[in-house]
Formats: structure tokens, C-alpha cells, sequence
């Protein structure tokens, strides 16, 4: 097995001599454990990469080291992040909560620069918490970040970070506009490479396209009087989720066509692509980490994830080889799992 550098991930090779297992970033590389062959079916001639929190385990071909992943477009990113958290009840909006010391938002932001065929990533937060974007770039060393004024609305704020492209020649920071541009909350910060991927090449291929889930809960309507209405087919419904991508022209055409009212009161981008410019999203069925941080649970649970990152580094480290035998029956899914929470902590 060998380890070898990436420009933006974490990831693991695992390959034809079984036993050991590198890390490879930009570190360096050092062993981490020594673990005997995984129950997995034969990968391919050469091996094949897991990527931390890919959420695949499923064989994938080996890219050349250093090689850069090519999407065939250039790719951006717009991150609406002006929300005040009134649903989590805190004077601090959820974006800027710390998780063990470091603001959610940084985690997204992080999630997304170390995807290498992203050439920019546009953050737009609320005028008073510019300066406080700013900071965090700077402590965090975030690369390839914009900061921009949001506006009053969720609406009104990406259609901001949209406008930062093509009127971006009169600012001293010129962007380049992008082929296709990705949409994603900046309170989802477990964002994995591979959902981004099909959804951009799906956007590419028909103009937009969006991650969705299954619906959880069956939704109702009520009456005037509070009484049941009538209740929706759950099995024919999704729930729509981040991150969606659409191609630039289609979307910021869409969002200059928009009334005051979608600006006001609209949240979905793939309906405004619909509405304005008659594109149909292709829809891609999302892994369960896509969710949102909402509610005061959702940072806890958050930061439960990312602070067993710690504990799986230990585990990794001095523990591993007592606990070798119960690693080794467990599933490959268990084990994709707490690599993904790993890349947050090494990274």
C-alpha cells in the first residue's frame, strides 16, 4: 500500500500489499496503522482510492499522483451565509457557532477548497459580519475565498455572489465566470466530493441539477381551522437539498428575470432555473450527511462528529493494534465512516 500527494483531500490508497495504511495531504506521508485485509472484494489492477467521506465503497480507478480532477467546465462555488439563526435561538447566527473552537462555516469553506477543480469559492454574509468573515479566512487560511455583502433575503443573497463574476470587472479582485456554479449552504459543512461531482456534471449535461433525499416525515395540509386538509403520497415526494449546480448563464439569467416576490419569499434555485429559463434539474439522490444545521441539536450533533475525529486519530495511532480484531469484522461502511470524520481532524 503507499501513500502519495494530493493537492486537496485526504485520501488513502489502498492497493496490492495488504497490511498498512499512509495518509497523503499536505503534510507528507506517515503509516498509520497496520491492519490486515479488509473483507472487500479484489480491487481492480493498480487498487483503487477511497476518498474520506466519499461515502462509496464501491472500486474506483487510481488517479495519477498530483493529478488535478478535470470536470471538462471551470467550477465555482457561491456559499449563502447571511442568515441571523433565529431557529437556533443563539444572538450568534449558526454560520459563525463555534464547533471545538472553529466556526461551521469554516468547516464548509474547508470542505469545498480542497476540491482542486474548484477555482472559486464566493462567501456572502450580512454587512456586519464581513469583517468577521474576513478574520476567519485569515486565521484559518482559507484559499480562493471572496467575501461578499449579502442582501435581505436568501434570494437576494446569491443572486449577489452570482453578480460577483460578470460585474467582477470592476472590482480590484477580478473573478473569472464560471461555466458551471455550485450552490451549497454554508451550514452544511459535511459535504462530500462525490455529491458535488454528479451534480455538476449533471448540470453540465442539462443545465441544472440538485441533490435530493427521501422524505422522513409524511407532510400534511391543514384547514383554515387547523384540521387536516388532506396529506401527501410520501413515496412520490423528495426533499430538496444542497448542494445544487446549475450552468452560470441559466441560473443568473433566471435570477435577473425574478420578481420581487421569488426574491422576497422564494428559497428554491431549481425552480427559479424551471420557472425563468425552463430547465429541468436532474435530480441526485444525496447521502444522509447532507443535512442541515438548523436547531441548537443539529451543532451538537455536528460537533459530536468532528470531536470523534480525535478518538479515531488515537485509535489509529497507540490503540489500534489492541483493538485490531474488532476492526477487522468490522464493515467497510463503519470504517468509511470514521475516515471521513478523520479528514476533519487532520485536516
Amino acid at each position: 500500500m503507499r501513500g502519495a500527494a494530493a493537492p486537496s483531500a485526504w485520501i488513502l490508497w489502498i492497493a496490492d500489499i495488504p497490511g498498512e495504511i499512509s495518509e497523503a495531504g499536505g503534510r507528507g506521508k506517515r503509516p498509520l496503522a497496520l491492519l490486515r485485509p479488509l473483507p472487500v472484494p479484489a480491487p481492480p489492477s493498480g487498487g483503487f482510492q477511497l476518498e474520506l467521506g466519499s461515502g462509496r465503497s464501491s472500486p474506483r480507478p487510481v488517479m495519477e499522483p498530483g493529478k488535478l480532477l478535470s470536470v471538462g467546465a471551470s467550477v465555482a462555488a457561491v456559499l449563502p451565509a447571511g442568515g441571523s439563526g433565529e431557529r437556533l435561538g443563539s444572538a450568534t447566527p449558526k454560520q459563525f457557532c463555534a464547533l471545538l473552537g472553529r466556526p461551521l462555516i469554516s468547516y464548509t469553506v474547508r470542505a469545498l477548497e480542497r476540491i482542486n477543480w474548484i477555482s472559486d469559492i464566493v462567501v456572502v454574509v450580512s454587512l456586519e459580519n464581513i469583517e468577521t468573515m474576513k478574520s476567519i479566512i485569515e486565521k484559518y487560511g482559507h484559499k480562493r475565498i471572496t467575501v461578499v455583502e449579502g442582501g435581505m433575503t436568501r434570494h437576494r443573497s446569491i443572486f449577489n455572489g452570482l453578480k460577483i463574476f460578470p460585474e467582477s470587472k470592476l472590482s480590484s479582485c477580478p473573478l473569472q465566470k464560471p461555466e458551471v456554479v455550485i450552490i451549497h449552504d454554508a451550514v452544511r459543512p459535511f459535504v462530500e466530493e462525490d455529491i458535488l461531482l454528479k451534480v455538476v456534471l449533471a448540470a453540465k449535461e442539462h443545465g441544472a441539477a440538485g441533490a435530493i433525499r427521501p422524505l422522513v416525515s409524511t407532510v400534511v395540509a391543514s384547514s383554515a381551522d387547523g384540521s387536516l386538509d388532506h396529506s401527501l403520497e410520501r413515496a412520490r415526494y423528495r426533499a430538496s437539498e444542497m448542494p445544487q449546480a446549475f450552468v452560470f448563464d441559466i441560473i443568473y439569467q433566471a435570477y435577473h428575470q425574478c420578481s420581487d416576490y421569488d426574491l422576497d419569499y422564494g428559497t428554491e434555485c431549481l425552480h427559479l432555473a424551471l420557472k425563468y429559463c425552463k430547465t429541468n434539474a436532474k435530480l441526485i439522490e444525496g447521502s444522509p450527511d447532507l443535512w442541515k444545521v438548523t436547531y441548537k441539536r443539529d451543532l451538537y450533533a455536528a460537533e459530536s462528529i468532528i470531536k470523534g475525529s480525535k478518538e479515531i486519530r488515537l485509535s489509529f495511532g497507540e490503540g489500534m493494534r489492541s483493538d485490531e480484531n474488532n476492526l477487522e469484522k468490522s464493515s467497510l461502511s463503519d470504517c468509511r465512516w470514521n475516515l471521513f470524520a478523520l479528514s476533519y481532524d487532520l485536516g
